[in-house]
């Protein structure tokens, strides 16, 4: 939230320094020209806000640029290109700024994501470590810290210890070669 107010003000800021820029321009306009002010200038360029609210609306989709544009030909050239200026400097500029900070947000908040994702990882390692644990101390009946070959195809022909192993991952269709592959000094324990 903080990066999208400090944005906000960003974009504020320019508005507002073009838009004195600008009204000043219109109001020595309307004051040399002396007759009524046409209806585009008072719509558009009439105050303060509305100068700022016609800028925002020129480079957010809210009224066309040229639309501006034309009015500021119509009292100068110089006018003209300071808004174009404006339109290129907020556009090049502020709203790439504005932009790399959301993406920077995004990417802090994908990190996060990230983060979360490896610590369910390492829980869901820890789960499957205690259940491993809980499947081997019950084929070691005698206690005796080792699971014998005729222990483990024993405790195998149960359905539930089976269920328990592929739930972990470990789908066991013959469990005398599972052992031996657990078996690494031959011991048969």
């Amino acid at each position: 939230l903080v990066p999208f107010v400090l944005a906000v003000l960003l974009l504020l800021e320019v508005i507002f320094v073009f838009s004195i820029v600008i009204a000043n321009g219109v109001e020595e306009h309307v004051i040399s020209r002396g007759d009524d002010i046409p209806d585009d200038i008072r719509i558009f360029l009439g105050s303060m806000s509305m100068t700022m609210l016609s800028l925002f609306m020129s480079v957010s989709g809210g009224v066309d640029w040229w639309t501006l544009g034309d009015i500021l030909l119509h009292i100068s050239t110089g006018y003209l290109l300071l808004f174009l200026f404006f339109i290129l400097f907020t556009v090049l500029a502020v709203l790439n700024i504005i932009t790399g900070i959301f993406v920077k947000e995004a990417q802090e908040m994908a990190s996060k994501d990230h983060h979360v994702q490896l610590q369910q990882e390492l829980e869901g390692n820890r789960q499957l470590l205690t259940n491993l644990k809980e499947i081997f101390h019950r084929m070691d009946e005698r206690n005796t810290g080792f699971v014998s070959l005729f222990d483990f195809e024993r405790t195998m022909l149960h359905e539930d210890v089976r269920l328990r192993f592929a739930q972990v991952g470990l789908d066991i269709q013959d469990a005398t070669s599972f052992f031996k592959v657990l078996d690494q000094d031959d011991s048969e324990e």
